[in-house]
C-alpha cells in the first residue's frame, strides 16, 4: 500500500488530516487524525530486501468517545 492509497482512505473519511501533525495555530478542532509512517520492518536477507513493510500509524483524535467515528476508521482499514 503506497501512501497515495492511505491518502485516499483517509478522503474517504471525511476527517481533516495531516502528516505527523497540523502547523502550530492550524489544528482544526475535533474531530481530526494525524498520520505517522514511523518507519519500516523489511524482509531481507543476504542484503537484499524481499518484502518492503511500512510500519503505518493513524490517530484520531476526538473531544468525546465517538463509536461511530471510530468505526468508519477500523472498517475501511481492514
Amino acid at each position: 500500500m503506497s501512501y497515495d492509497d492511505i491518502k485516499s482512505i483517509l478522503d474517504e473519511c471525511n476527517l481533516p488530516y495531516a502528516y505527523d501533525h497540523f502547523a502550530e495555530g492550524e489544528s482544526p478542532d475535533p474531530p481530526f487524525i494525524c498520520l505517522l509512517l514511523p518507519g519500516s520492518d523489511n524482509f531481507s536477507a543476504d542484503g537484499i530486501v524481499y518484502q518492503k513493510i511500512d510500519q503505518v500509524r493513524i490517530e484520531l483524535y476526538t473531544d468525546i468517545k465517538d463509536p461511530e467515528i471510530e468505526g468508519i476508521s477500523r472498517s475501511r482499514a481492514r
